[in-house]
């Protein structure tokens, strides 16, 4: 039986949807679905559930969100019932260094779903946005909490634009969705079940992740990240690498497998970037 939040300040409305409960659960893919018409954001949903005895793989989706927010505490804005907003909650118990790399397979869990059932050959921009055609499509936020030097939960929030018809003009000709790029409608429920599908056959592989002796080009790290590799073209791009102490540019290698962004600078240094320290644009456009 599925538990449902209600909280004032982070829910408004919620609807059992049993039809779509069975349809996910009953493939085994997931353990609890909660879907609500109106929230601050499924985050919240996820971090306060977090807190009680919420069981991993427990899947959030709301309508619209009154508060989303991006890495960096960017604004994300959605157009309700046309987006799909989700997260997911993990409770990993393993090395928090890993979560930087979780954001790497959601990325790509979502390219993979929209490229099998749209037809849309997205892009990943590291580390957490989805590309299409120098606009963005959608962008990964992970939020997590430590216990003891080990993950208590690790959330990953996903936010696509899907059906969106309208692009607001404060980001028109930076932002896109699959509807505008490819014509056609989806089913939130069908594409949320692929995206799960995707990261819930690689997350054994993230985990296993610890256990990986860095090797010479990292040869030896897991396959999720060669795949995210294929797709990720910030990799041989020249990048700004904005920090405290100054502006550095470089020219983005590789990602190691903790998921950390390897820039070669112009003095021939190799610089490790892991999310939140720098923030990265391309120098040529937003891409």
């Amino acid at each position: 039986m599925s538990f449902y939040l209600f909280n004032v300040g982070i829910v408004n409305l919620c609807y059992n949807f049993e039809i779509n409960d069975f349809y996910m659960i009953s493939g085994g893919l997931v353990t609890d679905f909660r879907h609500f018409a109106d929230c601050t954001s499924t985050n919240d949903l996820a971090r306060a559930a977090a807190s009680s005895v919420a069981d991993e793989w427990t899947v959030f989706i709301a309508d619209t969100q009154s508060a989303g927010r991006g890495r960096m505490g960017r604004t994300w804005i959605d157009e309700p019932g046309s987006s799909l907003l989700m997260s997911i909650l993990l409770r990993p118990g393993t090395d928090p260094s890993l979560v930087m790399s979780l954001s790497l397979l959601a990325g790509l869990s979502v390219c993979k779903e929209i490229e099998n059932h749209c037809g849309l050959k997205a892009s990943l921009k590291w580390p957490n946005d989805i590309i299409w055609s120098g606009m963005k499509i959608g962008g990964i936020l992970i939020e997590s909490a430590s216990t003891g030097g080990s993950l208590h939960y690790a959330i990953a929030g996903i936010g696509l634009n899907l059906n969106n018809r309208i692009i607001p003009d404060g980001i028109s000709g930076k932002a896109t969705s699959v509807f505008l790029a490819t014509g056609r409608v989806y089913e939130r429920i069908e594409i949320a079940k692929g995206i799960v599908a995707f990261f819930k056959d690689h997350y054994d592989e993230w985990f296993g992740t610890l256990g990986i002796a860095e090797e010479v080009n990292n040869r030896n790290r897991p396959g999720y990240l060669e795949e995210y590799v294929k797709y990720c073209i910030t990799i041989g791009s020249h990048v700004v690498i904005e920090r405290n102490d100054g502006i550095l540019h470089g020219i983005a290698e590789d990602v190691d497998k903790n998921g950390a962004l390897l820039v070669r600078l112009a003095n021939g240094s190799r610089l490790s970037i892991l999310s939140g320290e720098v923030s990265i644009r391309g120098i040529n456009g937003y891409v």
